[in-house]
C-alpha cells in the first residue's frame, strides 16, 4: 500500500461511460489514470475495466498531470481505487470519488529508467 495523496471527485461522469458500468463498480475496485488522447489531450481520464468513467478536475490533478505531460507511466506511480459512490440519489446528482495513493518508490524504481531520468 502506498502513501495517501488525496481523494478526488471524478468529473464529467455524465459525458462519459460511467453509467454503463455503474452497477459493476464497487468500493475498493481499482481504477487507472491515463493521459487523455485526442479531444481529451489536456485531461487525465479515469478508467475502470477499460471504460472511461470521467476525468479528474483541473484544480485537483495538477501534480498528476505534470507527471503525465512528462511521459511518466501513471500506473507505475499511483494506485487508485473507488472510495465513494453515491447511488442513493438522482442519476444527475450521483458522484464517484477515487482514492489516489503514491506507490512506494521501491515498487517504481524502474519508472525512472522509462521516463529517461
Amino acid at each position: 500500500m502506498g502513501k495517501f495523496l488525496k481523494i478526488i471527485s471524478v468529473s464529467d461522469i455524465l459525458e462519459y461511460d460511467a453509467f454503463s458500468k455503474w452497477n459493476e463498480i464497487k468500493i475498493g475496485d481499482p481504477v487507472t489514470l491515463e493521459k487523455g488522447k485526442e479531444e481529451n489531450a489536456k485531461k487525465i481520464v479515469v478508467k475502470f475495466d477499460g471504460v472511461i468513467l470521467g476525468t479528474l478536475p483541473k484544480n485537483d490533478c495538477g501534480c498528476i498531470k505534470e507527471f503525465a505531460d512528462n511521459n511518466w507511466p501513471l500506473d507505475k506511480l499511483f494506485d487508485c481505487k473507488i472510495c465513494r459512490k453515491n447511488s442513493d440519489i438522482g442519476e444527475y446528482d450521483q458522484q464517484l470519488h477515487i482514492l489516489v495513493q503514491i506507490k512506494k518508490w521501491t515498487e517504481t524504481d524502474e519508472v525512472k529508467d522509462s521516463a529517461g531520468a
